[in-house]
């Protein structure tokens, strides 16, 4: 089982080239920064495919990563989907990049499983230390009718990194020659570490009640001194504290709603599960 992430106009992004003429595909890969991350230009600044509001279209993005949660295991390779779909579209392009939240580096190692319709780009200048997956020539045209699809394979970094996003953008083209009437979307996903020696909560090491909750848990199982941490699903941490006693009542009203990681960290392991808050 995958876990899949969509969006429709929701996130800030960058441009890709695409352009055609009645004698064919004039672009071979998006240049480097185009994937709306950290540092990279939007395609307001850049002035391609600008015309359009960003995300303002009717396709739906989808990046589909091969796990059941948005976790990675250090040294362990993933395979990932990308998908565009729009109908009336027979024109589709990408960009993809993996950065550890913690710098925005380059982490992990993309690879290609489809030679004919992707490809790995090396950055350059402001991007030099950048890696890129993106599409080639024949990866313009579509998987299927109004569909734009890509399949390629993540290597997460030996180590534990900490929280990785994979930035992703991509253009549905109208195939009229110019940037003009292009639409731009954008999609990320944070991938948290899958630490060794993890145990889950599950086993009983650890008791976390109510789940779901709205204003309060108790933490019970506690022995000597622990930290605790909520981590949301983008990989920021939004509450952090020690734990002292054997059972504890953490406020959790200030929390939006949603899943969060809850993180315990005593003697050196750490034990995490999931925790929902209405």
């Amino acid at each position: 089982m995958k876990t899949r992430f969509l969006t429709i106009g929701i996130i800030a992004s960058a441009a890709l080239l695409l352009s055609f003429s009645n004698s064919g595909v004039k672009s071979n890969g998006a240049p480097a920064g185009s994937t709306g991350a950290p540092d990279e230009q939007t395609c307001a600044k850049s002035g391609c495919h600008s015309d359009a509001a960003l995300n303002s279209g009717q396709a739906l993005l989808s990046l589909d990563f091969d796990e059941t949660t948005a976790e990675y295991e250090p040294g362990k390779t993933y395979n990932i989907t990308v998908s565009l779909a729009q109908n009336g579209i027979n024109r589709f392009g990408y960009q993809m990049l993996a950065l550890r939240n913690s710098d925005n580096t380059n982490t992990g190692e993309f690879i290609v499983t489809d030679s004919t319709r992707t490809q790995i780009f090396e950055g350059y200048n402001l991007f030099a230390d950048r890696y890129y997956m993106t599409y080639k020539y024949a990866g313009t045209e579509p998987y299927g009718t109004g569909l734009g699809l890509w399949n390629f394979q993540w290597t997460a970094p030996a180590t534990d990194e900490g929280a990785i996003t994979l930035y992703l953008a991509a253009v549905a083209a109208n195939n009229d020659g110019t940037d003009v009437g292009d639409t731009v979307y954008t999609n990320s996903l944070t991938l948290q570490p899958k630490a060794t020696g993890i145990h889950t909560i599950a086993e009983n090491i650890f008791f976390v009640f109510p789940n779901p909750s709205q204003d309060f848990i108790y933490i019970e199982g506690n022995k000597g001194d622990s930290e605790v941490k909520f981590i949301s699903i983008n990989g920021i941490t939004v509450y952090h504290s020690h734990l002292s006693s054997a059972k504890e009542r953490v406020d959790v009203s200030m929390l939006e709603s949603g899943i969060y990681f809850i993180e315990i960290i005593n003697n050196n392991t750490i034990y995490r599960n999931k925790i929902f808050i209405n």
